[in-house]
């Protein structure tokens, strides 16, 4: 089984590429179903418990309807903590919930609480959770599913994110009034970081828990024109070995600039650095380190002259 994670901000396409990925795994031999977060928000909040107000699916996108979940989601978070002994990956444990809940279907098994489901050793499925909004919810999937969940940021830049928006909630004469823009902004604003609730969506901070980053801030209509198809396809192919796939020249570059990141005693913050050529051959790397008389700089092949080490972590002098 693979578990392929979909993070953006409102308005970058994470349905969009939560569908490519989908096609993309289907392509290569896998059984594959998309799982929304949104359902298990729906199912939380249509529970006899709890009895919440929900808005139907289908018909024309209304921004007060993505508001509505937005509070959903919040309520949801916030009941978890009340309950005791809660955290804010109640939303992340509604998408287990289903994804136990599909295993089942596809296993013909019907699901009994309390009772494992698990999966066929010979099938090979694939997941796609469309989308993550809380960092908590990136941590408790990468604790539940191990290297099987692989985490896609989607990028898409802010003024294409406000375009769409606008042309996805309001009708054309009214995208240039004030307060069709003040609405999306606002809309925006709670999606990347709300900070009038503590319970509240926090998809800035998700985001960058990435392991893999997509641009998709080319309309769907235009995807003839970019390679979305190529990028991600490129990650599938590495994520079910379907090819042998080699680094880039960037790739390479990161690797080596984090290989000398870890060399830094830096207490605060430890950073890497790497010149590479058009090839990809490594021409000088860098750290954050304190430089050395004659040349070079500190390091453990210096522990015996800790007397004159002016490194953070060995450092004496209150200075």
């Amino acid at each position: 089984e693979l578990f392929f994670g979909v993070v953006g901000h409102v308005g970058s396409g994470t349905g969009f590429i939560s569908r490519k990925i989908k096609e993309l795994v289907v392509e290569r031999g896998y059984v594959a179903e998309q799982i929304k977060a949104t359902d298990a928000i729906r199912s939380w909040a249509l529970g006899t418990v709890h009895a919440k107000e929900v808005p139907e699916k289908g018909g024309r996108p209304e921004i007060w309807k993505t508001e509505r979940m937005q509070t959903l989601g919040d309520e949801m978070r916030k009941s978890s903590q009340q309950v005791g002994g809660g955290d804010y990956a109640t939303v992340a444990q509604g998408v287990i919930s289903l994804v136990r809940t599909q295993r089942a279907n596809w296993n013909g098994e019907t699901v009994v609480e309390g009772k494992a489901v698990h999966p066929d050793p010979v099938i090979r499925r694939a997941y796609v959770i469309d989308s993550i909004r809380h960092p908590a919810e990136v941590n408790l999937l990468r604790i539940v599913y191990g290297d099987a969940f692989t985490l896609v940021g989607v990028v898409c830049h802010e003024e294409i994110r406000e375009e769409r928006l606008l042309k996805k909630y309001f009708e054309r004469e009214s995208r240039k009034h004030n307060d069709s823009l003040n609405s999306v902004q606002d809309l925006m604003k709670r999606d990347a970081e709300d900070k009038k609730s503590k319970y509240g969506q926090h998809v800035a901070d998700a985001f960058w828990e990435s392991d893999y980053f997509v641009d998709n801030s080319i309309d769907e209509e235009n995807q003839e024109l970019f390679s979305i198809n190529e990028e991600l396809g490129r990650l599938v192919d590495i994520i079910t070995h379907s090819k042998v796939v080699r680094p880039k020249v960037s790739e390479t570059g990161m690797h080596v600039a984090v290989s000398a990141q870890i060399r830094s005693s830096c207490l605060s913050r430890q950073v890497g650095a790497a010149i590479i050529d058009s090839e990809g051959n490594v021409l000088s790397i860098g750290t954050n380190e304190v430089p050395k008389a004659g040349g070079g700089v500190y390091g453990e092949e210096n522990d015996e002259e800790k007397e004159n080490d002016w490194r953070c972590h060995a450092c004496d002098s209150p200075h």
